[in-house]
């Protein structure tokens, strides 16, 4: 639907757009559609039998896939953030303590800490229009989705 369709309306006044499996591995037209998704201030909107209309653009994308390849992109490119994650199960203690510490302040928490971290460390903080460092998982997410065989 993202990349396939004409009509945008799902981005129109979102703060937020949740992907459950993306891939578009196999070429750029995923990657391309979504750039401006994420990096445009405004977005004109297309919805079926309605005329355009031009909003704000507040959409971010949480885009998410169990393939390694899900969409191709330059690893240079800022807009992709590529967390690497544990396949170590947790068990649903350890999610229900979780959860509570989130409901008990845990969000306030974190938000207090990236605070602190950035006015500790300014040196380490991705400001607006920086580079965003390099990291394994993303170049990991990048590696060519075949192997060679010798035989």
């Amino acid at each position: 639907m993202i990349v396939e369709s004409r009509f945008n309306s799902w981005q129109c006044k979102k703060r937020l757009a949740v992907v459950n499996e993306i891939y578009a591995g196999h070429n750029y037209k995923a990657y391309n559609r979504l750039k401006s998704v994420i990096t445009e201030p405004t977005i004109t909107v297309e919805e079926k039998y309605q005329t355009n209309y031009e909003v704000a653009n507040w959409c971010h994308i949480f885009a998410c896939s169990n393939d390694e390849r899900a969409i191709k992109f330059s690893i240079d490119d800022r807009r992709w953030l590529v967390p690497q994650v544990t396949e170590k199960v947790w068990g649903l203690p350890n999610w229900k303590r979780f959860h509570a510490w989130l409901e008990d302040d845990g969000l306030g928490i974190i938000k207090q800490w990236a605070i602190d971290f950035v006015e500790s460390d300014p040196a380490n903080a991705v400001m607006e229009g920086e580079q965003s460092p390099r990291h394994g998982a993303k170049r990991l997410f990048l590696r060519p989705c075949f192997r060679t065989v010798s035989g």
